[in-house]
């Protein structure tokens, strides 16, 4: 499957996958959603890189802080952002 991914001025929509995929998924702390593999909005008008944070009670928390240039070499190279918990 090809990542479906688009560039405008100020954001970037990326595939993210969180491990366990009932995870809440945070960027910048707003809730996005869960960790199953989906397209995010990561937007960079704000600051010069966003914060992926994913968090589920069983499990230890992790944070991965990214910047437009890593993730747009992501993007060219179809690579997922992928965050995997470790268990408390």
């Amino acid at each position: 499957m090809l990542a479906a991914t688009a560039c405008t001025s100020t954001s970037v929509e990326h595939f993210i996958t969180i491990d366990p995929p009932d995870a809440s998924v945070y960027i910048n702390g707003v809730r996005s959603g869960k960790g199953d593999r989906r397209i995010h909005v990561l937007d960079f008008s704000q600051a010069e890189r966003v914060w992926i944070q994913a968090v589920h009670r069983d499990f230890h928390p992790e944070a991965l802080p990214l910047d437009r240039r890593t993730l747009e070499r992501m993007v060219s190279a179809r690579t997922d952002v992928t965050i995997s918990l470790g268990r408390r």
